[in-house]
């Protein structure tokens, strides 16, 4: 489980590594929830299972996500 704070100014990006087991093809695949908490005001909780071929990506503000927040999505290569 982590627990981490970020203060971000306009612009800034935050990006975490995967670890090993999830760049590498074979390892069991295992439901995940992420819990996004901004401003200790707004939750959203976004549900995957991580994969070499998956990120979970999120965006704060996002011009196109009018009146939420948060865009929580994921980006597969």
């Amino acid at each position: 489980m982590l627990n981490e704070s970020y203060e971000l100014a306009a612009g800034g990006v935050i990006y975490r590594p995967k670890s090993f087991r999830f760049r590498v093809p074979g390892f069991e695949i295992v439901d995940y929830n992420f819990r996004f908490t901004l401003d200790g005001q707004f939750e959203e909780t976004y549900s995957t299972n991580i994969q070499p071929w998956n990120t979970v990506d999120v965006e704060l503000y996002a011009d196109y996500a009018e009146g939420r927040p948060l865009s929580i999505g994921e980006i597969s290569v």
